[in-house]
């Protein structure tokens, strides 16, 4: 029993010596996805898992991607291995390394964190001036550098991760789309352009068009409820599925789609309205409107049927009831 606890006493001591006696400074030699850790990378994705490997690691205390530092909770240290996440946020500057600290020195090593590419997910308004304020939403806008519409560049007022407000540069005539640049993820380009090509209605209806409802009232320039400017179409639908209609003949094979702006009156929340074009009901969009707000859409030719003409527009009631809306800043883009 002796002898036993003899032998336990040395192997416990021993065990305790050598954790002592690994002084060396870290080694970094690669690092590894953990699904894969036979095989070096260069790079790894914002929240990824991977193994940095190398010697004298044991004691780590720290890691570091470009500037940020790894959460505690977020590696686990051997002596040739730290497994770790890297961190969810965007670095203010980027080092393209990965730092390892221990308790006896650090170590560099050249590896660099993707950073997403801004993404820009909505705008608001759609249309607008030269000055008008308007409200970019998406992610990924950390290091902003720059707000441009079309060529022109935009003032930048405020910006958060998520959000930025720009005003429309004093040179602005026509549409343009938003192009947002950062120091870490580059350029992206917004899915539609702002403002108008064409104009349909904008505080008054385009001379060239006619237009008429059935089964509702419509009034033209009312003062209620203005999405921009002096006026707007009110429409008082009287009947289940009645309709606003205008039409004229424009070629629009140089145009992406229409524009538009609705509000909805009371009792409209999750009502919807049907546009389609040139008396074609079965190829249309189906537009959910916002009550007691202006909603802006953006319709793509492409969801109706790729015309080369635009003869008729059609904006009819579909929830089967008796909707009161607000219609602006119609028009192709």
């Amino acid at each position: 029993m002796k002898k036993l606890l003899f032998i336990a006493l040395v192997l416990f001591g021993s065990c305790k010596k050598d954790d002592a006696g690994d002084t060396a400074a870290p080694i970094i030699s690669s690092v590894t996805t953990t699904t894969d850790r036979s095989t070096s990378i260069s790079s790894g994705a914002l929240s990824a898992w991977v193994q940095i490997k190398g010697m004298h690691l044991a004691t780590t205390q720290t890691v570091r991607f470009n500037t940020l530092e790894v959460s505690a909770s977020a590696l686990y240290a051997t002596d040739t291995s730290v497994t770790v996440q890297i961190p969810a946020a965007i670095a203010d500057s980027l080092t393209n390394k990965v730092t390892v600290i221990t308790k006896y020195g650090q170590a560099d090593y050249a590896f660099r964190v993707e950073i997403p590419a801004p993404v820009i997910t909505a705008f608001n308004p759609a249309v607008g001036n030269a000055g008008t304020v308007v409200n970019i939403a998406g992610n990924w806008f950390q290091n902003l550098e720059q707000v441009k519409v079309g060529t022109l560049t935009a003032d930048i007022l405020s910006k958060t991760d998520t959000t930025i407000q720009v005003k429309i540069p004093d040179a602005y005539t026509t549409p343009g789309y938003f192009y947002i640049t950062t120091t870490t993820g580059g350029t992206t380009k917004s899915a539609n352009p702002f403002g108008m090509s064409y104009a349909i209605y904008d505080d008054a209806a385009n001379a060239d068009w006619w237009f008429g409802p059935w089964s509702a009232d419509a009034s033209y320039g009312s003062t209620e409820k203005v999405r921009r400017g002096t006026g707007s179409i009110k429409v008082q639908y009287t009947g289940g599925y009645g309709g606003f209609q205008c039409g004229s003949w424009v070629d629009v094979k140089s145009y992406q789609g229409i524009r538009l702006s609705i509000y909805g009156g009371s009792g409209t929340k999750g009502m919807q309205v049907k546009l389609y074009i040139n008396g074609v009901a079965g190829t249309s969009a189906l537009l959910t409107l916002t009550e007691g707000a202006w909603t802006d859409y953006s319709v793509p030719f492409s969801a109706l049927g790729n015309p080369d003409i635009l003869s008729a527009l059609v904006i009819q009631e579909f929830s089967n009831n008796n909707s009161l809306i607000y219609i602006d800043d119609l028009g192709l883009f």
